[in-house]
């Protein structure tokens, strides 16, 4: 099987879809390769995939994201003030790494990090280039040799958008 032979509503809504069991969750499972750009990504989007990210992987899949990381007031002014770019961004990750992970290691990060290990997920991050606006664009594609599904829309890439949110995609086969 394959992309191909899925078959997908041109739209999808909460409400009115269940947008992770009827969309993302079966693509994934065919996908060989699924590419995101996002302003928000979470570990727990892959507690969300579950089973399918298994197979994903299983089956050879890579994950290539793009995301955000929202710098602070004084990060702008470090950087304005001649401070290396690249290190503020780390520092910054480090800080929301420290935040948000205080807690222990949750099945979303145990994932995440099995993934990276495996070289099966690559990250980077969109700085603006001036200013303290975040790379906000919600944008992904599922790819599964020949074929491919893309999508657009609302969602963030985290369990709490998957499941919780009102969110809405288009989707373009």
């Amino acid at each position: 099987m394959g992309l191909r032979d899925l078959t997908f509503e041109e739209d999808y809504r909460s409400g009115h879809n269940d947008i992770l069991n009827e969309f993302f969750r079966p693509a994934l499972r065919e996908a060989k390769e699924y590419w995101r750009a996002v302003g928000y990504f979470s570990s727990s989007a892959f507690e969300a995939f579950g089973a399918p990210l298994g197979e994903f992987v299983i089956n050879g899949g890579r994950i290539r994201l793009v995301t955000s990381v929202e710098l602070s007031e004084e990060d702008i002014a470090a950087i304005e003030r001649g401070a290396n770019k690249q290190r503020v961004c780390e520092a910054r990750l480090q800080e929301i790494i420290e935040r948000e992970f205080a807690d222990g290691v949750g099945d979303g990060v145990a994932r995440l990090v099995r993934l990276l290990e495996l070289d099966r997920l690559e990250i980077k991050i969109a700085v603006p280039k001036r200013g303290t606006g975040v790379y906000h664009e919600k944008i992904g594609l599922f790819i599964d040799g020949d074929d491919f599904v893309a999508f657009t829309g609302s969602s963030n890439e985290s369990r709490s958008a998957f499941e919780q949110n009102r969110e809405c995609i288009d989707v373009y086969c």
